[in-house]
């Protein structure tokens, strides 16, 4: 189980900049329409 968290926070962190990214993206979509 030990062995699971890094590869889980890796995943979690991975996910969690792409969700960013996202947000970015749109917050900048609305902000030049």
């Amino acid at each position: 189980m030990s062995n699971l968290s890094p590869i889980k926070f890796q995943i979690y962190r991975r996910v969690a900049n792409w969700d960013i990214q996202q947000r970015k993206m749109n917050f900048l979509c609305v902000d030049v329409s």
